[in-house]
């Protein structure tokens, strides 16, 4: 429903402006006009299906047999024998069928979906031919109508379905030409009417355009803007509720691994209280994962995936800034553990809030021509392109300490803008404190801190140390003091302050043996930026794409999206900053922009050596790579606001990279998995 509260936000807000200002007359004609069509839309074309299916007359087959790979059960439910070709076949039908229902319900319901294809003969086939897979939802009274294209009447029709040896399923309905019902979706059209009020709103002759980022009354907007872009982003959070189910790390234990650290630290202790097994322990190279496998099947023993392990102990390898930041006050407080997905909701909200403010403090401070239009739309850009949607999806502690990263370095850098323009010391210290906080979150991503070198430029010189030597003291103080700290950490873990276990992991591969390996450098490079976007008419309409490649060693991988470019073409103004350094009065939002696109590379580098190709990676990056597109797409901002055309294609490029990335999302396994996924499936595939 979350875009239904965005839009009832949005119908708010513009209420508001339109009461107060009776130039938002026409915005809020168009509004009711393009609802009214809408609605027009879903009481003809989305249901064409139920006009189409008035004549049609329901039939149960009359023969069902068990073919191939299926096997029934004495309680009444199947089984299937192996993985595939599991069949149930329906004979002497010779009715020409327009669709067929099928209601399948999973009975111990490890998995709440099934796949399935359908076996056919007809009038152009005599021996059986065969339809593409398709999933359908496996639970209680979810029964899905498929429709059929078969050349007149049909024989014998195969229901395959395919279903892993230990699920038991069973049949509640299977029938043919079965009339569909009538649906006006309150949820489809949303979702339209905010993809066209996002172009209607920033349109090239909107009235956003007129007004200066710098008046006054632009806060209102922009605060519109904060609550619209909150309520997108709460709703995304509530589609994957396989992350938000407290149940859910019962089947994957490494999942609560900061819940357990917390346990461990408040008893005084750095490793966890879940001891190895002696299995474990025995191995001669725990890191191997076949022989580690092997050796557990052998012995019926466990492990914990993921987590470090080192002589003996039981470690999380992942930054310890979340736990004191939430896990342990919580704890401390209530006596239970907080969820993760909490986490992650507290980590959004404070992140948005310092996005906006950086983003407006930039444009401000040396673009301060800009309109507000402009600024929201490569704000809408920034937030929804870098990464951040796909954490919403997903919010499990894999995601929480590239979030937190992300968070301090939005805060770091406006504390040290602040610095710059006021001298205060308080702020020297704040902005390197939470630069320094990265280091227990996100180690890499501690390169932010080369934003530094632009911001405080000008305090460079050859008598530094006694014209700036306070600023210097508090500036310096906080890495030093969190420097200490968490190499403490790391030295009683694992004897080396520059350790911070990583390598240690229990995981898909040896990573003590990993190594620094060259070729595969242009391998995280084209798919981390370069990747072409996977297209099709099968919901979600986008795909992952396996990492091919004729490297022949070990990598760790997972099918990717599309790289940030082709999703993002306007990424390569960002990319392309050394073209237009003379564009730029001031040099220092050049400085900044330079330096974000350097960093940008230096962590798609430093995550394809050290921990692979992976879809949550992209986070790492991509804020730095569209806050270098943010800086200089406004020193082009009078050529895109003179002309139309140009300011078209911008609009297309970051509408196509919002519709992509909301696609994205439904890629998801986990996703998948949901009623949510079924739902919009039936809703945007209308045509099937």
């Amino acid at each position: 429903m979350f875009f239904v509260i965005s839009n009832i936000l949005i119908l708010i807000v513009l209420t508001f402006f339109f009461l107060k200002n009776k130039k938002f007359k026409k915005l809020f004609k168009f509004m009711l006009i393009t609802w009214s069509i809408l609605l027009a839309l879903e009481l003809t074309v989305f249901n064409f299906r139920f006009y189409q299916s008035q004549h049609y007359v329901e039939f149960e087959p009359e023969k069902m047999l068990l073919k191939e790979g299926m096997h029934e059960n004495p309680d009444g439910t199947f089984s299937a024998i192996s993985e595939s070709m599991n069949a149930f076949e329906f004979t002497d039908i010779y009715k020409h069928l327009e669709n067929i229902y099928v209601d399948l319900e999973v009975v111990n319901p490890k998995e709440e979906y099934l796949s399935i294809a359908i076996g056919y003969t007809d009038a152009a086939n005599r021996r059986y031919s065969y339809t593409q897979k398709r999933l359908v939802k496996a639970t209680k009274d979810k029964g899905e109508i498929i429709k059929l294209y078969l050349a007149g009447k049909s024989g014998r029709i195969k229901l395959y379905v395919n279903a892993p040896e230990d699920i038991k399923f069973k049949i509640n309905k299977i029938s043919f030409n079965k009339p569909y019902e009538f649906n006006v979706s309150l949820i489809r059209m949303s979702v339209l009417y905010l993809i066209i009020m996002l172009i209607y709103v920033f349109r090239p002759k909107s009235s956003l355009y007129k007004i200066k980022l710098s008046d006054k009354k632009a806060i209102n907007y922009i605060k519109g803007a904060f609550i619209i872009q909150l309520a997108l982003f709460s709703g995304i959070f509530t589609l994957n509720k396989y992350f938000l189910n407290e149940d859910f790390a019962k089947d994957s234990p490494q999942r609560n691994q900061y819940q357990m650290l917390t346990e461990a630290l408040l008893d005084g202790q750095v490793y966890l209280k879940e001891q190895p097994s002696d299995i474990l322990k025995e191995l001669k190279n725990p890191y191997d994962r076949k022989a580690r496998k092997a050796a557990m099947e052998e012995n019926n023993s466990e492990y914990l995936w993921d987590v470090a392990y080192y002589k003996g102990k039981y470690y999380v390898y992942f930054g310890v800034m979340p736990v004191l930041t939430y896990y342990m006050p919580y704890y401390l407080i209530t006596g239970s553990h907080i969820k993760t997905s909490s986490c992650i909701f507290i980590t959004m909200f404070i992140t948005l809030i310092g996005i906006f403010f950086l983003l407006r403090k930039i444009t401000l401070k040396w673009f301060k021509n800009t309109s507000l239009g402009l600024f929201l739309l490569f704000t809408f850009m920034f937030i929804n392109g870098c990464g951040i949607m796909s954490i919403m999806g997903r919010p499990d502690h894999y995601s929480l300490p590239i979030f937190m990263a992300i968070m301090f370095s939005v805060y770091g850098l406006i504390c040290w803008l602040k610095a710059s323009e006021t001298n205060k010391l308080r702020y020297f210290a704040l902005g390197s404190l939470f630069m320094a906080c990265i280091s227990a979150c996100r180690p890499q991503l501690l390169v932010t801190s080369m934003f530094a070198i632009p911001i405080f430029w000008d305090y460079i010189s050859k008598d530094m140390f006694k014209k700036h030597l306070k600023k210097i003291i508090a500036f310096v103080l906080p890495y030093i003091i969190i420097a200490l700290l968490v190499m403490a950490y790391n030295y009683i873990r694992f004897g080396s302050p520059f350790d911070f276990g990583a390598n240690y992991n229990l995981t898909t591969n040896d990573m003590t043996r990993r190594g620094f390996i060259l070729f595969r450098i242009p391998l995280g490079i084209y798919y981390y930026l370069i990747n072409p976007a996977q297209i099709s008419l099968t919901f979600p309409f986008v795909g992952r794409s396996a990492v091919l490649t004729n490297y022949m060693g070990t990598t760790i991988y997972e099918k990717m999206c599309a790289g940030l470019i082709p999703t993002n073409f306007l990424l390569i103004f960002g990319l392309g900053i050394f073209k237009y350094r003379n564009d730029f009065k001031d040099k220092m939002p050049y400085r900044m922009a330079y330096i974000a696109v350097i960093s940008a590379l230096i962590l798609i580098i430093t995550d394809t050596e050290m921990a692979g190709i992976l879809p949550r990676y992209v986070c790492d990056f991509g804020f730095l790579l569209y806050l270098s597109t943010f800086i200089v797409l406004l020193t082009r901002r009078e050529r895109i606001e003179k002309s139309s055309f140009w300011h078209k294609i911008v609009l297309a490029l970051i509408m196509f990279m919002f519709i992509y990335n909301l696609c994205f999302l439904f890629s998801d396994n986990a996703i998948m998995k949901s009623d949510v996924y079924f739902h919009f499936r039936n809703l945007f595939e209308f045509w099937v």
